[in-house]
């Protein structure tokens, strides 16, 4: 980290590109070690539970085959950037942002995870904590979806989850490179 930060004084960059908020920050001198500072900061702990972004896209609404995936709102930071990293691989994306007003929630939800041809849950404290999520897991093995866990950080399951998840591959991107997820991602 200390080489990255020296190189990018040496560049005096005028503008960067903030991948979580998805907006351009100027820089300019002065503010540049701060700047710094805060990557790493955000690096050393990528979610704020508390941060919301902005949906990256529709969700997926049609007949084709598509992916549902499930995770804890207050993950969103993270989660949504991975959205749209499928999104623009041509995957086809159903998450909960896609209910339009007025409609039944937990309906919408079942009929989609009753219709996806595979589910990916992103698992976090936040995620195994949320009832919504476990019941969405839960689904998805009692109707033998193919099922991919991401863990987006360290986390301890809970009994129940390790009980019914305990045989099903997961993939632990918190301790991978992005280089390496994405080679996973892509098997």
């Amino acid at each position: 980290m200390p080489a990255l930060y020296r190189d990018l004084k040496a560049m005096q960059p005028k503008q960067a590109f903030d991948r979580v908020t998805r907006k351009v920050i100027k820089i300019q001198e002065g503010p540049l070690l701060t700047w710094c500072e805060t990557e790493r900061k955000k690096h050393e702990n990528p979610i704020d539970p508390w941060e919301i972004s902005q949906p990256p896209f529709e969700a997926y609404s049609g007949d084709a085959p598509f992916i549902f995936t499930s995770y804890a709102h207050k993950d969103s930071a993270i989660v949504y950037p991975e959205l749209d990293r499928f999104h623009r691989n041509g995957f086809r994306i159903w998450y909960d942002e896609g209910i339009d007003p007025g409609n039944e929630w937990p309906d919408e939800v079942a009929k989609a995870l009753a219709r996806c041809e595979l589910f990916i849950v992103f698992i976090s404290p936040r995620s195994v904590e949320s009832a919504n999520v476990r019941n969405e897991i839960n689904f998805a093995i009692n109707r033998k979806k193919q099922f991919v866990a991401i863990h987006v950080e360290e986390t301890a399951l809970p009994i129940a989850l390790e009980l019914r998840m305990g045989d099903i591959q997961a993939i632990l991107k918190w301790r991978m490179t992005d280089d390496r997820y994405q080679r996973q991602m892509a098997k």
